[in-house]
C-alpha cells in the first residue's frame, strides 16, 4: 500500500500557510489602528458565512445543490425538545441508530443522522466543522458516526440538510449528503423555559430545563457573547410495558392451525421455577389449574406435554433512562472593520441507565433426582450505565484580506464512554445451590416470598459492577477557508473558493476481559487542499465545479470532485443537476490489526452454538461512491413552492463484516473463517472485509405553502421521501440483495418506499397558533419461520408488515412579550406500532425496531417560556 512519503511537510506547509494567513490579519489590523483617518466601523462584511457544502463564502446559496432547511420556527412550532429528535424526524432520514436499541445490541450506540438510510454516510457538522465521532468503537459493528446529543436544541437557529454528497468540500463521509447544524450567531433574546412530558403508558415521563443568555449585538456593538444551557430527564420504558413489545414469543393462527414465532427465545427457567422429573420432564405448574401457567409464562404445547416457559424479555429496557447536561457558549469580537475573531465551548454529559440482560439463571438440584429450572427474579436484571461525555473546543479569525473573504479555525474535542454493567449474570449454579433453597421456595411467585428467603437470595450479589469498559475518539483540526471574485465576465462575477485542511484523528477502547476483547488504539492524519469555481455562464445559467484532494497517513489519498448547476427557466421555474464521486474512510478500528469476541452464533445445521469472533483488516480500502441528482422547483407565487429532486447513489467496497448465516451458507467462506478448536467447539471469524456495492435511488418531493388570511396566516408543509431502488451485495460477485419494501433478514433492514410528514398550522394574529402533524410509513414484506408444535417443525411464511401513521396536535399561545404556553399531544391515537415478526433476537426484545417507529404511544408535553 502506497503510503505519502510528504505528509509531514505537506501538514508543515498548511500549518505555515494559515499561520501567514494570520499573521498578514493581525499585521493589517495593527495598521488600520494606526490610520487616524480609519472610516467608521462597518460588520455587513461578517454577513458573508459558510454555506453547507460550498468553499464559497457568501450571504446565501446560489441553489444550485439541493439545501433544505429546518429553521428556529419550525423546531419551535413543533415542540422538538433535542437536537436528535430533530433531526430524526425528517422525511429523508432512515435506518438510523436510537437509544432505543440499546438493549439489542451488543454495545449500545450513539443518536444518528441517516440521510436516506446512510448512517456512516452522513456527515455531521457543527457551524461548517467536524466533530469527534462515538467513543466506543467497535471491530464488528461500525460506531463511526456522530452522536447527535451534542448542543442544546435552544442554541440552533437552523439545521441544514444536504442531500447530495459533498465529499469536495468536506472529504470523507459525505456520501449520502451533510447536515450542518447552525448556532444561533446573534445575541438570542434571553430565556428560561420548563417542559413536562407525560406518556398515557407506564414509562417515558420526561422534564427538561432551558436557559439562553446573551450580551451585546455583533452587528451594531461589534461583539457579542451568549451562553445555552439545557438538563433533560427521561425516565425508563420497560419492553413489557407497552403491546409491540411485552412478548418474547408469540401465537398465530395459520390454516386454523396454531404456530409459534419466537418461542425458542422463551426460557424455561423462570420464577416460580420450572421442576424437571427424574425423567427429564418439566412438571405443570402446581395450583394453576388445567392449562394454565403462573403470570408472565407461556403455554407451550410441546409433543411430551404443555410446558410453562417464562417471558423474560419483560426485563429489558426499550427506551433508557436519559439524563443529559449540554452547554454551548460562544462569543464574537471585531477587531477593526475588516477582521473578527471568534470562539465556542461545546460540553456535554449524558447518563444512560437501562436492562440489558434478564436475571440469573440456576440450575438447582432437588431430592428425588429432581431439579429446578431457576430465576433469579428478586435480585433483578443486569442494568448497564453507558457515561457520554464531549466537549469541543473551537477558535477562529475571519473576514477580509486583500479582497478575501476568509475564515480561519482551529479546533479540538473528544467523544469519551465508559460504560458499567452490574447485575447477578456472573453468579453460578453452585453460588444457588448454596442457599438451599427448598422445593417449596422455589415455586413460590417472587411477589411472595418470605423475607427470610428474599434475605438469602440478595445476599449472593452487592450491587458491585462486574464489566467495565471504556473508550474515546479524539480530533484536531486546522483549517483555511477563502474566497474571491476573481474576474467580472458578461453575466455576472466568477467566484473562487478554496481551502486547507489538516486533520489528526485518534482513538483507544480498554475492555474488561483482554482475553476476550484486547484493548486497542490508533491514530491517523489528513492532510486535504480543494478549489471551487462559480461561473455564470448565462443569464440564467450558473454553473459549479469543484475539486478536493486528501492524503490520509495509513492508506494514501483520496480524489473527489462534483460538477452543479441551476437553470432559471423563468422567474417561477428552475432546474438543478450535480454529480460527482465520493469516498469513506473506515474507522480506525475496522484498519486496527486485533480480534475480539462477539458472542455466540446459532449452527443452521442444528449443532451447538459457534464462538464468533471479529477481527480489523489493515488492507481495508475505503468506500467508493457516485451520486447523480437532477431537481426542479416551481414558486409561481411568493406563498407557495413545489420541488422535487431525483437522487442516485452507488457505491463501490462497501465495508463491514459478513454475517454469520452468510459464512455457513458459502462453502468457500465456510472453509475461510470456521475452523474447530481443540476441545472439539467450532469458532468462526467476522473479518472486515470491502463487501460489495450498495444502489440507493428516490426522489424527494417538498411543498410549502404560507397563506395569509384576514387575522391568521395558514402554513402547510409537505415533505415525501419516494425510494426507487435499494439493494446491497454481501461480496464484489455475489447477488444482488433487495431491501425496497422488503426486510433484509441479514442486515435486519428493509426501506419502505414512502416515508411522509405533512404540516399544517394555523397562527392567529391574538398569539394563538394551532398545529397539526401527520407521519406515515409504508410498510414492508417479511419472510420468517414459525414452529409448528404438533409437527416438530418449521414452517417459513411470508406476511405484509402493514405501514403506520401518527397524528400529532399542538398548541401555542403568546401572552404579551414574556411569556409562551405551549402543548403538544404526540401519536393522539394511541395507534401501536405493527410487531414485525422478523426480527428475533435473542438480545434484545423480538419484533420491535425502534428506528421505524415511536413506542412511547400517546403522550403529552406542556411548556413553558419566559423570555426577559
Amino acid at each position: 500500500m502506497q503510503q505519502p512519503a510528504n505528509m509531514g511537510a505537506q501538514g508543515v506547509c498548511a500549518l505555515g500557510m494559515a499561520c501567514t494567513m494570520l499573521t498578514s490579519s493581525v499585521s493589517a489590523l495593527a495598521q488600520t489602528e494606526q490610520e487616524p483617518s480609519a472610516p467608521p466601523k462597518e460588520y455587513r462584511q461578517f454577513e458573508k458565512v459558510e454555506i453547507i457544502g460550498s468553499a464559497i463564502l457568501q450571504r446565501e446559496s446560489k441553489a444550485s445543490m439541493p439545501l433544505r432547511i429546518l429553521t428556529r420556527q419550525d423546531i419551535h412550532r413543533r415542540g422538538l425538545s433535542s437536537l436528535d429528535e430533530a433531526i430524526q424526524s425528517m422525511a429523508d432520514q432512515l435506518n438510523f441508530q436510537n437509544h432505543g436499541q440499546l438493549a439489542s445490541t451488543i454495545l449500545g450506540g450513539p443518536n444518528t443522522a441517516a440521510l436516506h438510510g446512510l448512517p456512516h454516510g452522513t456527515l455531521v457538522l457543527l457551524n461548517g466543522r467536524r466533530l469527534p465521532s462515538y467513543g466506543l468503537q467497535t471491530l464488528w459493528g461500525e460506531r463511526a458516526a456522530v452522536d447527535l446529543g451534542f448542543v442544546p436544541l435552544s442554541a440552533v437557529e437552523r439545521i441544514e440538510v444536504m442531500a447530495s454528497g459533498a465529499s469536495s468540500r468536506y472529504g470523507s463521509d459525505a456520501l449520502a449528503g451533510v447536515i450542518n447544524v447552525v448556532t444561533r450567531s446573534e445575541r438570542p433574546q434571553s430565556h428560561l423555559s420548563v417542559e413536562e412530558g407525560k406518556p398515557q403508558h407506564p414509562g417515558g415521563q420526561s422534564r427538561q430545563f432551558d436557559l439562553a443568555w446573551g450580551h451585546g449585538q455583533f452587528d451594531r456593538d461589534g461583539y457579542s457573547f451568549q451562553l445555552n444551557w439545557q438538563s433533560a430527564k427521561q425516565d425508563a420504558v420497560s419492553a413489557g410495558a407497552r403491546p409491540a413489545s411485552a412478548q418474547a414469543a408469540r401465537s398465530i393462527l395459520v390454516g386454523g392451525r396454531e404456530l409459534w414465532v419466537g418461542a425458542e427465545y422463551a426460557s424455561p427457567y423462570g420464577a416460580p421455577a420450572n421442576i424437571v422429573d427424574a425423567h427429564g420432564q418439566i412438571q405443570p405448574h402446581p395450583g394453576q389449574g388445567p392449562g394454565t401457567c403462573a403470570p408472565h409464562f407461556y403455554n407451550l404445547p410441546w409433543s411430551s406435554g404443555a410446558e410453562c416457559w417464562s417471558n423474560r424479555q419483560r426485563w429489558l429496557s426499550l427506551y433508557p433512562q436519559t439524563d443529559r447536561h449540554q452547554l454551548l457558549a460562544q462569543a464574537q469580537w471585531s477587531m477593526n472593520a475588516q477582521h473578527a475573531i471568534w470562539g465556542e465551548i461545546q460540553l456535554t454529559r449524558q447518563t444512560l441507565n437501562y436492562g440489558y440482560r434478564p436475571p440469573a439463571l440456576a440450575d438447582i438440584a432437588l431430592p428425588n433426582d429432581e431439579g429446578a429450572l431457576f430465576s433469579a427474579d428478586t435480585l433483578g436484571p443486569i442494568t448497564s450505565q453507558d457515561l457520554n461525555q464531549s466537549h469541543r473546543l473551537s477558535l477562529g479569525l475571519k473576514g477580509q484580506w486583500q479582497d478575501w473573504d476568509y475564515v480561519l479555525s482551529a479546533f479540538t474535542g473528544q467523544h469519551r464512554v465508559d460504560r458499567r454493567m452490574s447485575g447477578n449474570g456472573w453468579l453460578t449454579d453452585n453460588d444457588f445451590a448454596s442457599l438451599g433453597l427448598s422445593k417449596e421456595e422455589l415455586l413460590t411467585d417472587p411477589n411472595q416470598y418470605s423475607p427470610a428467603t428474599r434475605a438469602r437470595l440478595n445476599s449472593l450479589w452487592d450491587g458491585s459492577s462486574r464489566w467495565v469498559e471504556s473508550g474515546w475518539t479524539r480530533q484536531q483540526s486546522l483549517e483555511w477557508l477563502a474566497s474571491k471574485e476573481i474576474f467580472e465576465g458578461a453575466h455576472g462575477p466568477w467566484m473562487l473558493g478554496t481551502g486547507l485542511n489538516w486533520r489528526r484523528e485518534s482513538f483507544a477502547q480498554r475492555f474488561w476481559n483482554t482475553s476476550r476483547s484486547p484493548d486497542m488504539s490508533g491514530n491517523r492524519q489528513v492532510l486535504a487542499a480543494h478549489f471551487e469555481l462559480q461561473v455564470p455562464l448565462a443569464e440564467t445559467i450558473e454553473a459549479t465545479a469543484s475539486l478536493r484532494q486528501d492524503h490520509y497517513s495509513d492508506f494514501g489519498k483520496a480524489n473527489t470532485g462534483k460538477l452543479g448547476a441551476k437553470w432559471q427557466l423563468t422567474p417561477a421555474w428552475f432546474l438543478r443537476a450535480s454529480t460527482g464521486n465520493g469516498f469513506r474512510a473506515p474507522s480506525l478500528a475496522q484498519v486496527n490489526d486485533s480480534e475480539g469476541f462477539i458472542g455466540y452464533a446459532p449452527d443452521i445445521t442444528g449443532g451447538n452454538a459457534i464462538q464468533a469472533f471479529a477481527r480489523g483488516n489493515p488492507q481495508l480500502q475505503p468506500e467508493k461512491s457516485r451520486l447523480h441528482q437532477l431537481g426542479v422547483q416551481w414558486q409561481p407565487s411568493a406563498q407557495w413552492i413545489l420541488g422535487a429532486d431525483w437522487w442516485r447513489l452507488d457505491v463501490n467496497n462497501s465495508f463491514g463484516i459478513l454475517s454469520t448465516q452468510s459464512i455457513q451458507e458459502n462453502p468457500e467462506w465456510r472453509a475461510r473463517y470456521i475452523r474447530t478448536q481443540e476441545d472439539g467447539s467450532q469458532r468462526i471469524t467476522q473479518e472486515n472485509l470491502n463487501l460489495g456495492r450498495k444502489q440507493l435511488q428516490g426522489i424527494d418531493w417538498h411543498w410549502t405553502s404560507r397563506h395569509p388570511l384576514d387575522q391568521a396566516i395558514l402554513r402547510s408543509q409537505i415533505q415525501v421521501t419516494q425510494y426507487l431502488k435499494a439493494r446491497h451485495q454481501d461480496s464484489p460477485t455475489g447477488p444482488w440483495n433487495n431491501e425496497l419494501g422488503e426486510l433484509n433478514t441479514k442486515t435486519g433492514q428493509a426501506v419502505p418506499r414512502f416515508k411522509t410528514r405533512v404540516m399544517l398550522g394555523y397562527d392567529m394574529a391574538n398569539g394563538l397558533s394551532l398545529s397539526g402533524f401527520v407521519d406515515h410509513l409504508s410498510g414492508n414484506l417479511e419472510t420468517f419461520d414459525a414452529y409448528d408444535f404438533s409437527t416438530d417443525s418449521y414452517q417459513t411464511l411470508n406476511r405484509k408488515v402493514p405501514g403506520f401513521w401518527t397524528l400529532g396536535l399542538g398548541v401555542q399561545w403568546r401572552r404579551g412579550p414574556h411569556w409562551t404556553w405551549q402543548a403538544l399531544l404526540s401519536n393522539a391515537l394511541d395507534k401501536q406500532p405493527p410487531v414485525r415478526l422478523a426480527l428475533i433476537s435473542s438480545n434484545g426484545p423480538n419484533g420491535v425496531d425502534t428506528r421505524y417507529a415511536d413506542y412511547a404511544g400517546r403522550s403529552l408535553k406542556l411548556r413553558i417560556n419566559y423570555k426577559f
